[in-house]
């Protein structure tokens, strides 16, 4: 109720203060929006109301702010994108009569220029970015499985089959990872409370409940320290250290030397931190937030964990693994990375799909917006080509100089939508903390094609009573 009022109210204000005799004296008037103070407080109430009604029935509150903060920055950037075009299209020169005339339809009054970037724009920009940001999701997902994830996972490794189980993979791999890891959790850093801590939200998982935590005096294989260095035998027998995950560090402003202490088992543990290590947790390998220097909870009651990798690993191979450790080694738990992997990409298909149909929608809003304005001008444009006929024009200069219009309005609506479209992928692929962008040309060139094929077939129909259309018809009646 509220988006009606708010589109449909200024109109008829300004139609209240349209003066009858500009109706009379011609019917092909482009009639503008006032911007006097009715307009403008309309405009004003109704977005209000709109924005309050949407932040006090929202779930996420933050959520909500943040939807209408980027809508409104889309709507500013496509505006802009407007502007530009506008302005440029009145600099370029070229020969052609029905070029010519295409070009100075892009800017002319009562142009359709904003309403095609407007309608067409925005949800081809959402289509792209989502597109971009779900194809180099599952990208990277395939890429991982294939050159770095372990094929399988074990769980609840009791000391007692440590040695043994070790043995059994390396039969099939000599790629076998295994570490001891107890449960504990965060309960003072530098001394402070941990619930007194100010922690940011992106490390906030870190302070929640029990964390696994490991111990080694050798750096893990798959470690890259960005911070300190790994400590040695000698270090490790004074003090206890404390190896952390680098978003740890700046997550609580935290660095090298500082101190945290773990609770295990009831008893609390002090140790400085030593290093920090750039950890991807995606990769499905084991990685440890926290590792403790050896020596510190080496008897304690523990488990292990391990993961092998095998190169081009076949289902029989891994089943006949998984039979093998079932049979020897009772109580330790095997996962396939590859069962957990297919369930991540179906997950996300559907969500893409979800997502796309939604954009889908909209975008068929943005073509029924087109529709309604192409019929809205309808009658300013056959006077406009009444008296291009009368003035020599052909029938196929016209159609050239319609098909160039909305041909050049796709390109430049396209090509801006995949501009901000890719940007904005780009900006949640970093959020989602991946390595590397594909930017996927073809994904892009494919979703240009499709614009400029859907706007022109949408221009020449709501066109095409123009093209057989007799001057005499309207120059009679006038």
């Amino acid at each position: 109720l509220l988006v009606a009022y708010l589109f449909s109210v200024p109109a008829l204000l300004s139609a209240l203060e349209m003066c009858p005799a500009l109706l009379f004296r011609s019917k092909n008037n482009v009639l503008y929006l006032h911007n006097n103070k009715a307009v403008r407080l309309s405009v004003f109430v109704f977005s209000v109301l709109l924005f309050l009604t949407l932040y006090v029935t929202a779930v996420d509150k933050l959520f909500t702010i943040g939807a209408i903060c980027l809508i409104t920055l889309a709507f500013c950037l496509f505006y802009l994108c407007v502007t530009a075009v506008k302005a440029w299209a009145k600099r370029i020169h070229v020969k052609k009569s029905w070029l010519k005339l295409a070009v100075g339809n892009l800017y002319r009054p009562g142009a359709t220029t904003g309403t095609v970037v407007f309608a067409i724009g925005i949800s081809l920009m959402v289509l792209i970015a989502l597109t971009l940001t779900e194809s180099n999701f599952q990208q990277r997902i395939q890429k991982v499985v294939e050159e770095r994830a372990p094929s399988l996972f074990m769980i609840d490794i009791q000391p007692h089959q440590k040695q043994n189980l070790e043995a059994l993979l390396k039969e099939y791999s000599p790629h076998v990872m295994m570490y001891p890891m107890v449960r504990g959790r965060v309960s003072y850093v530098n001394g402070v409370p941990a619930n007194e801590v100010t922690v940011d939200p992106d490390i906030d998982w870190v302070m929640r409940g029990d964390r696994g935590i490991s111990y080694s005096n050798k750096a893990p294989e798959n470690a890259i320290i960005s911070h300190g260095k790994w400590w040695n035998d000698t270090q490790a027998s004074n003090n206890p250290l404390l190896s952390v995950d680098q978003r740890i560090l700046s997550g609580m402003n935290l660095k090298l030397g500082d101190t945290i202490t773990l609770t295990i088992l009831g008893k609390d543990i002090t140790a400085k931190i030593a290093n920090a290590r750039q950890i991807d947790y995606s990769t499905f390998q084991i990685n440890f937030a926290m590792m403790l220097s050896q020596g510190v909870i080496d008897k304690m009651p523990h488990t292990s964990v391990a993961t092998i990798h095998m190169e081009n690993a076949t289902n029989e191979t891994e089943f006949e693994i998984v039979k093998r450790i079932a049979k020897e080694f009772p109580g330790v738990t095997t996962i396939r990375t590859k069962e957990i992997v297919s369930l991540v990409q179906t997950l996300m298909n559907h969500i893409a799909t979800a997502l796309s149909l939604t954009v889908g929608l909209s975008l068929f809003a943005g073509l029924l917006v087109l529709a309604s304005s192409l019929s809205s001008t309808i009658d300013q444009r056959r006077y406009d080509v009444a008296v291009l006929k009368v003035y020599g024009a052909r029938k196929s200069d016209i159609i050239k100089s319609c098909t160039a219009e909305w041909m050049l309005l796709a390109l430049i609506t396209s090509i801006i939508s995949a501009v901000i479209g890719t940007f904005s992928a780009y900006l949640i692929n970093s959020q989602l903390r991946a390595q590397e962008f594909d930017l996927m040309p073809e994904v892009t060139l494919t979703t240009i094609l499709l614009c400029c094929i859907i706007v022109w077939c949408v221009g020449f129909i709501g066109n095409r009573k123009l093209f057989n259309l007799r001057p005499s018809n309207i120059l009679r009646n006038e």
